[in-house]
């Protein structure tokens, strides 16, 4: 509830001044008023990633997840959203949709995920090169608290697409 109260200091109290005038209202009883915000929840966005090394090698990248709000406080948007023991990053089966820690493309190689960092390495079969399939990161993660303290979360998914040279032995 909202007390009107002029540049003077005063306020209509909880009655109103002129007589004639009802006290009610479709929110309150009084002459004060209610103000009711509307609280929108926030989504966090993925960046997808690539990356390119050489053949046989692994290659490691950590997709970034932000959340175009100030939730750290310190001035600037968008804040960047980190997976945790909490809250792990996963990796989308692209056969099942099931959220996992491993994914094999077959004749490509085997994405596996640091849940806690977020961080995907491809090991590719030592016979591929070319451009793999990407690989879908989905990260579920806090973007708020509600009125009772409780967590308000969010997912987004983002893709990583590794490159993997030819090497010709010399």
């Amino acid at each position: 509830t909202i007390r009107r109260t002029d540049k003077n200091g005063r306020t209509t109290g909880w009655k109103s001044l002129v007589s004639s005038l009802d006290n009610i209202s479709d929110q309150t009883t009084t002459m004060d008023g209610r103000y009711i915000p509307t609280v929108t929840k926030k989504d966090i966005v993925g960046q997808d990633v690539t990356s390119i090394d050489v053949q046989g090698k692994a290659q490691t990248k950590t997709p970034t997840f932000t959340l175009d709000v100030d939730k750290n406080s310190d001035g600037t948007t968008p804040d960047s959203i980190t997976a945790s023991s909490a809250y792990p990053a996963k990796l989308v089966d692209p056969t099942t949709g099931n959220l996992v820690e491993s994914v094999t493309i077959a004749d490509q190689g085997t994405y596996t995920i640091d849940g806690s960092t977020g961080a995907v390495t491809f090991t590719p079969l030592k016979t591929f090169t070319g451009e793999a399939t990407p690989v879908k990161v989905s990260l579920t993660a806090v973007v708020g608290h509600d009125k009772d303290g409780n967590d308000v979360t969010s997912t987004a998914t983002t893709t990583y697409t590794p490159t993997v040279t030819p090497v010709t032995p010399t």
